[in-house]
């Protein structure tokens, strides 16, 4: 149900050690590929013939449901038909949840 994974997601955004913990999963984890601010760079941009998700673009995240990125952590690219170089996780639930919140605190607004 999409309103109770909201507010479990309102509830970690709303934790104060969410930010801190996710922020640190996403450094370990994501931002090889994914640059420090979410904005891939060359030359992490391009893998292959896939590239990667740039994580900072606001209308773009806006389109991707917590659900969504949720399962991109856990299954990887491949089986929800994106770039098969983003790989699974086995995260708890909790730290899936801290670094989703996270990366919803990256996109800049545009100007």
């Amino acid at each position: 149900d999409l309103r109770a994974a909201a507010a479990v997601a309102a509830r970690w955004v709303a934790d104060p050690a969410t930010f801190p913990r996710g922020q640190q999963l996403y450094v370990q984890n994501c931002a090889t590929c994914h640059g420090q601010t979410g904005r891939a760079v060359e030359p992490t941009l391009s893998t292959g013939v896939w590239r990667v998700a740039t994580l900072a673009d606001p209308e773009r995240l806006r389109t991707l449901t917590d659900d969504h990125l949720r399962r991109l952590v856990r299954e990887g690219g491949r089986p929800l038909g994106l770039s098969p170089s983003m790989p699974s996780f086995t995260l708890p639930e909790a730290d899936v949840m801290a670094l989703l919140a996270f990366v919803r605190s990256l996109p800049e607004p545009r100007s």
